[in-house]
């Protein structure tokens, strides 16, 4: 499997995210829309989940909890 991501931060490279470890991820530099993250399973595959765990990276938890109709977009 390679994986491959468009600006990264520092120490998340796109090989943790596939892992399945919740302590470790992959993670855009900024928020830009371009960003993105990809993954080649080397042969024709049945996925049948995609799980996305969304850190709060870098973000005052005071600020997250009180913005009403504040969600992550995918």
């Amino acid at each position: 499997m390679q994986n491959s991501a468009k600006n990264l931060t520092c120490g998340h490279v796109p090989n943790l995210a596939v892992e399945e470890r919740i302590q470790t991820y992959w993670s855009a530099a900024t928020a830009n829309p371009s960003e993105y993250f990809q993954t080649d399973l080397g042969q024709v595959s049945t996925v049948r989940a995609v799980q996305i765990n969304y850190a709060d990276q870098g973000v005052n938890p005071v600020f997250m909890s009180r913005q009403p109709g504040l969600y992550p977009s995918i």
